[in-house]
């Protein structure tokens, strides 16, 4: 662990921009700013995550709260069987898109991520973090909210 480094809360954080990853597509020019979620704790992870309005009732509430959600302008770019569509390429590119087209967010699509990530040189580590998805009861698995 390191420790010489200051602790940054993640309430210092909010109000700040930050470039995304996928930085050269055009709806991003500006940057995107760090906005708070009371949903979003050190407790359960890191206490900073992405929102996606589009695909939780947390997210959707705290973007509608903050006057944020257009839903004319909301991106939903995983289909009704967990799967990226093609409107994904209109937040990552149209090659990085190419890599996840039709994957399973929650399977090959995590994994095709964690390339992209390497290959754009943003990938600092790779943990496994138990996240608080709903599950279905006769399948196990994510319940994944399009």
């Amino acid at each position: 662990m390191i420790t010489d480094r200051p602790i940054i809360q993640g309430s210092q954080l909010v109000g700040t921009s930050y470039k995304p990853l996928f930085s050269s597509i055009p709806v991003y020019p500006s940057g995107l700013k760090i906005i708070p979620a009371s949903h979003v704790t050190s407790d359960s992870g890191t206490g900073l995550v992405h929102c996606a309005p589009a695909h939780g009732f947390e997210d959707y509430n705290t973007f509608r709260a903050l006057g944020l959600l257009d839903i004319d302008e909301m991106l939903c770019h995983v289909d009704g069987a967990g799967k990226f569509t093609k409107d994904v390429a209109s937040v990552v590119g149209t090659d990085a898109g190419k890599a996840l087209v039709g994957q399973e967010v929650l399977k090959g699509g995590s994994v095709a991520i964690i390339e992209l990530l390497k290959s754009t040189g943003c990938l600092i580590k790779v943990e496994k973090l138990k996240h608080r998805f709903p599950y279905d009861w006769r399948t196990n698995e994510p319940i994944i909210v399009t």
